[in-house]
């Protein structure tokens, strides 16, 4: 019998989105995956910050995010607050230390079920000013279990009930088995993010989530040739067999990681993209199997910004299909592979599943 599974899948606060996940958690009601929150914020109501720019999200008050929550829980799916910045400036915190209060409390009357962190400061302000329950984000990148245990030291035991996985941890079997370990002790459950597709180990990891922490505008974000993200939006379109770097999980693997560490929560990004999008990658989870073109599971980089019925065919097909469980387990049940092994085994992997090149791509098109 398969493990039961939750999804949390971005939101961008559309109402659309709340029927749209209700209708999929009815149409596979009888299945061991169901849709039981959301995570996200909204540009106007978040004085900490979060690790996006305000030009990608949603726009919104108080009270639109008091209707919002009520909905969703009327839909039985909980919201989680996104307070993920990478950056903050303790004379901020401590000027506006009233403000913060004022907003944490509000997040609880409105009824968020919790909120996302990814800065230690963070964390324990919020332990300090609210009784929110906190998860840490996979921005925080924790990759012991003493990080864990000496983050419930300084904040307080049973307030941290959630942790999701730093990403490239996704095929580390050692560190899931320990932090699954370890969660159990301290009472943290694991969540692993399924569809990020960050270059594997990129020099430019922390520096990007800080630039988005900096809510830089949309011309800022093109200074110094895109950095960061120019780096490995390059990267993907000139060797696409990053793409099978990266620390995916697919639909079909979500049960290896629920009996083998225990993870029984998986998060679906995509937040800053449009309602039918984040209904069609939701659905590829929830129905437990994917075939199609890998980059699919993402909102391409050259898709970022664009509406649905703008985007662009990815110029490259990975197919699915051809990466069975063998492909996953090469990571999980023979841990210390170098990284010699490691290239051999993804080029290997890479010649099965690259399939024709895209009509964009045939035709010239960029």
């Amino acid at each position: 019998m398969a493990i039961p599974v939750t999804l949390n899948v971005g939101t961008n606060f559309d109402r659309r989105l709340v029927d749209g996940l209700a209708r999929l958690n009815e149409k596979y009601a009888g299945g061991p995956r169901r849709v039981t929150e959301t995570f996200g914020s909204l540009s106007g109501v978040n004085p900490i910050g979060t690790a996006r720019p305000d030009f990608r999200l949603t726009g919104g008050t108080l009270d639109d995010l008091r209707v919002y929550v009520t909905d969703s829980r009327a839909a039985g799916i909980e919201l989680n607050y996104t307070l993920n910045t990478s950056v903050v400036d303790p004379r901020m915190l401590k000027a506006h230390e009233g403000e913060i209060t004022d907003f944490l409390g509000a997040l609880q009357d409105v009824g968020v079920r919790r909120v996302i962190v990814a800065h230690p400061l963070v964390a324990q302000v919020v332990a300090a000013l609210s009784t929110l329950p906190i998860e840490l984000s996979t921005i925080l990148q924790i990759r012991h279990p003493r990080q864990l245990d000496e983050l419930v030291t300084r904040i307080g035991p049973k307030r941290i009930d959630k942790l999701c996985l730093d990403v490239f941890a996704n095929r580390n079997a050692r560190l899931l088995s320990d932090l699954g370990r370890a969660g159990r002790r301290l009472g943290i459950a694991l969540e692993a993010l399924t569809n990020e597709f960050c270059v594997y180990e990129c020099p430019d990891r922390n520096a990007c989530y800080d630039i988005h922490a900096l809510n830089l505008s949309k011309d800022e974000t093109r200074l110094f040739g895109h950095y960061p993200m120019g780096h490995c939006i390059r990267a993907r379109i000139t060797q696409p067999i990053e793409w099978l770097h990266a620390r995916f999980i697919l639909p079909q693997w979500m049960g290896i990681y629920a009996d083998q560490f225990g993870v029984r929560s998986f998060k679906v990004s995509g937040r800053t993209h449009p309602t039918s999008y984040i209904l069609r990658v939701t659905e590829s989870y929830l129905s437990g199997t994917y075939t199609g073109n890998l980059l699919q599971l993402w909102a391409d980089v050259e898709n970022i910004g664009r509406l649905e019925d703008e985007y662009h065919v990815p110029r490259v097909c990975l197919d699915t299909g051809a990466l069975d469980e063998r492909f996953l387990r090469a990571y999980l049940d023979a841990p210390g592979m170098t990284v010699e092994q490691e290239q051999a085994h993804v080029e290997r992997w890479y010649a099965l599943a690259h399939g024709p090149t895209s009509l964009d791509e045939r035709s010239g098109e960029p």
